[in-house]
């Protein structure tokens, strides 16, 4: 009768756990950097907006909302469960004058600044002076954006930063152990 042969466990990180866990740390920093820069993406238009814009004020044309439903599927032990929910989306049409020519454009903007227009009703628009189409209207959909993207740098910057030490700290307990 052949004997089974038997393993226990000796409580030690596996010998390739520290090379895993190093990789995983590099595509955190990877997917950090490209929330960076998006970060920088998006703060460039701002940080231009800023330096080498100039306002102006922008016309009211038209408000729009767009509501529809938004479904989600949670599943679990008891079966597929559905919710829905309904969402709206806000959006602008303004006019701006710069240099005698006209600008038109529609713009989705946060709830609180759509419920403070009215059509006819003028506002302060902030554009780059050599290119009015890049411009501003609504300054609280700017900020979120530049704060879900440092925020996100920051939280796989920092992931990235924990696993790689982890893996370091196996790697150097992998070379002492003896054989």
């Amino acid at each position: 009768m052949a004997e089974a042969e038997t393993t226990r466990s000796t409580g030690k990180a596996a010998p390739g756990a520290a090379k895993i866990l190093r990789i995983f740390a590099f595509s955190l920093y990877g997917v950090a950097l490209l929330a960076g820069l998006a970060l920088v993406y998006l703060s460039a238009g701002e940080i231009m907006l800023k330096v080498a814009g100039a306002t102006g004020q922008a016309t009211v044309v038209d408000l729009r909302d767009k509501t529809y439903r938004v479904g989600r599927s949670y599943y679990g032990a008891g079966g597929t469960a559905v919710r829905t929910e309904m969402r709206t989306d806000y959006f602008v049409t303004f006019s701006f004058v710069v240099d005698g020519q006209d600008y038109r454009q529609e713009r989705p903007v946060s709830e609180g600044f759509y419920r403070g227009l009215a059509k006819g009703k003028t506002f302060p628009v902030r554009y780059l002076a050599g290119d009015p189409e890049l411009n501003r209207i609504d300054p609280d959909r700017s900020f979120w954006g530049l704060l879900v993207s440092g925020l996100l740098a920051a939280f796989f910057g920092s992931c990235g930063w924990l696993f790689h030490r982890v893996g370091r700290t196996l790697a150097a307990a992998e070379r002492l152990r003896p054989e």
